[in-house]
């Protein structure tokens, strides 16, 4: 019997022009990686993979809310112990010394920017913001909506939470009288 040593070469920036076989080889490729655990590269190259992956197979299927991500535990911690001064040391500030972004993560910014849209666009935060007492009015006003149409998204949301998502039916019905509220404030 011969040992064979195999070479597979990963180009991250290409991922999107991988066939769906290949992507699969390059996933467990990378999660047997030799590095170390907790390595900066091979932790961002299994990411990059996995959400091509996940891009894929949503493709069909929207996702409603991109809930949780890989990075969710250092937002949180950098909120929670960062924060920002105005006038604060130049050299903290001073982004001149930085290389520029790469491609990758130009697009990588964009796709973050539209994870933190949808979260806070959401129907969920509307549903947070009307059991507090908002009225359909101020979350009209806040989407940039109709209050007939902010009602309508929030009884498709409550409708598919019901089917899909676990909603009971004591909550789906609360949910769908929120919806039709007309006093101040929608709770």
């Amino acid at each position: 019997m011969t040992k064979h040593a195999i070479t597979i070469e990963i180009d991250d920036e290409r991922l999107a022009s991988y066939t769906d076989e290949f992507l699969a080889v390059c996933w467990h490729a990378a999660q047997h990686n030799p590095a170390e655990h907790g390595d900066y590269m091979a932790g961002e190259l299994v990411e990059r993979i996995g959400r091509e992956i996940i891009r894929r197979w949503l493709k069909g299927v929207p996702p409603e809310l991109w809930h949780h991500q890989g990075r969710h535990h250092f937002s949180r911690e950098l909120r929670r112990f960062a924060t920002y001064e105005p006038g604060g040391p130049a050299e903290i500030h001073d982004t001149r010394a930085l290389p520029p972004l790469t491609v990758a993560e130009h697009l990588e910014m964009l796709a973050l920017g539209e994870v933190i849209a949808r979260y806070y666009r959401h129907p969920a935060q509307v549903d947070k913001a009307v059991r507090a007492g908002a009225t359909w009015q101020q979350i009209a006003g806040a989407t940039g909506t109709t209050e007939e149409a902010a009602r309508a998204a929030y009884r498709e949301w409550a409708e598919g939470q019901h089917k899909y998502a676990g909603m009971g039916d004591a909550e789906y019905v609360a949910a769908i009288e929120r919806a039709d509220c007309t006093d101040a404030g929608g709770a």
